[in-house]
């Protein structure tokens, strides 16, 4: 089990290592059926059909390509495994135990359905089994890889160890863990919604800066009555300019010494990432006048909707950076306002909505913000001192929601730890305790492999092989 193997004298009493085809009594592939595209026919599983361990009744999918002998073959029923032996690297091996519902359901492509030997494994120890090989990462080592996709065939699958428990503490470990990674997975999905939240925390920062309420006990306290004007954005700024956009070289600048020409996903909301550039050829003379420097404000002219309109200001860079061709580069006025104000303006929900009203074009494929539009944008603008403790409160905010951000990394990477550790210690013998009054796997596989020894037994075994 990729290094968590034990030997059957490291098991605790009653255990046994044994293949994984001897706790299997039944395997198969799936049908081949086309799937239709309006939601008509039968549903057939598929591989996005497997979510978090269960049968997702909003990703199946449907065909009309069945046939009544394959619809009886391949339905599947109460308990059967879905696996999915055919999948990208990190999603090889996941596996979902059909429950009955949706209550018709037919077993569809790339997905193996396996049963568990019935007086060997319960269906829940034998789904267990099967995911801790998966985190253990054995199924990467004994799959076949190909571009952006690894398989495992049956044979390979049928040969993997499994440490075997009496049947009865097999139940125990399953409830167990189906109590314990039940909270580790309400965990991670309270852990889940809190980017969600962030977000609209940050969202309603800079709105409430937007509309004057993040400053106004300020205004009270300082005793500053004056008003905010509105004025076009070509009046807080000096000047505006795209940048260049020649072929550059295939791979990004790593070294100051070189120039380099930004990519527009050196641009994301409030954030420069000067690293996302590409190297300048050692032909192409540079362009001084074009290089980044601190405090300027950078928006995307042109690109997808989602990618058009997005602002920052360069609060440091590394040198030598030119400006491409599908951004503008402005620097505030000053005097007027400062980068750090503009950013925050340029950011906020109300301003953004504005400028996707401004993009034109064909498609949200492709859309264009054009300078006219853009300079006639109109600013709220309060007094200077307002705007230094508007940019101080949004900073501070903002530091604070980068710091709640900062902890949930942590803790989504010890949740992603539990299931792993508890899967171990279940395979351990750790996580429930043992009764001696159990009768041993061994015992029990011994048993069944005498009765199956028979010549009758071979033949209806045979008759049960995978198709």
């Amino acid at each position: 089990m990729s290094g968590n193997e034990m030997t059957n004298d490291e098991l605790p009493e009653g255990w046994i290592n044994c293949h994984l085809g001897d706790a299997i009594g039944y395997m198969r592939n799936g049908m081949v059926a086309k799937q239709t595209k309006d939601g008509a026919g039968l549903p057939i599983s598929r591989i996005e059909t497997i979510a978090a361990g269960t049968i997702d009744p909003n990703r199946i999918g449907f065909s009309n390509d069945v046939s009544a002998k394959n619809a009886e073959t391949y339905r599947l029923k109460s308990d059967d495994i879905l696996f999915s032996h055919i999948n990208s690297p990190s999603h090889l091996g996941k596996t979902a135990i059909y429950e009955g519902y949706p209550e018709t359901l037919y077993h569809g492509m790339n997905l193996l359905m396996l049963q568990a030997r019935e007086g060997l494994a319960t269906p829940r120890f034998l789904e267990a089994s099967l995911r801790f090989l998966r985190v253990s990462g054995t199924f990467s080592l004994v799959a076949q890889h190909a571009v952006n996709q690894a398989s495992i065939n049956q044979k390979k699958l049928s040969e993997l160890q499994i440490p075997l428990a009496p049947l009865a503490e097999q139940k125990r470990i399953a409830d167990k863990l189906e109590a314990v990674l039940g909270r580790v997975d309400a965990c991670r999905a309270r852990l889940d919604r809190v980017p969600a939240l962030l977000k609209r925390f940050r969202q309603s920062v800079l709105a409430a800066a937007t509309s004057g309420k993040l400053t106004e006990e300020w205004r009270m306290t300082n005793g500053v009555n004056d008003g905010w004007e509105k004025v076009p954005l070509e009046d807080t700024i000096d000047g505006i300019e795209q940048g260049w956009s020649p072929k550059c070289e295939n791979e990004p600048s790593t070294d100051p010494a070189d120039w380099a020409v930004i990519k527009t996903t050196a641009i994301q909301e409030m954030a420069f990432l000067d690293y996302e550039n590409k190297r300048l050829p050692k032909h192409l003379k540079p362009r001084p006048n074009l290089e980044i420097q601190p405090g300027d404000i950078l928006i995307t002219r042109a690109g997808p909707r989602v990618r058009a309109a997005v602002t920052c200001m360069v609060d440091s860079v590394r040198p030598r950076l030119i400006v491409c061709d599908k951004v503008y580069r402005f620097r505030a006025r000053k005097g007027k306002t400062t980068p750090n104000y503009l950013n925050v303006f340029l950011n906020s929900p109300l301003i953004v909505q504005e400028l996707d009203e401004m993009k034109t074009g064909i498609s949200d494929s492709g859309v264009n913000l054009t300078q006219s539009k853009f300079r006639a944008l109109q600013i709220p603008l309060p007094p200077l001192a307002e705007q230094q403790e508007i940019v101080r409160r949004v900073e501070a905010l903002f530091a604070f929601a980068d710091r709640i951000e900062a902890r949930l990394a942590t803790a989504q990477k010890t949740v992603e730890r539990l299931t792993p550790a508890t899967l171990a210690k279940a395979f351990r013998g750790e996580l429930v305790p043992q009764d001696p009054n159990d009768e041993p796997a061994r015992v029990l596989l011994e048993q069944l492999k005498t009765i199956e020894s028979a010549p009758s037994s071979k033949a209806k075994r045979r008759q049960t092989t995978c198709p």
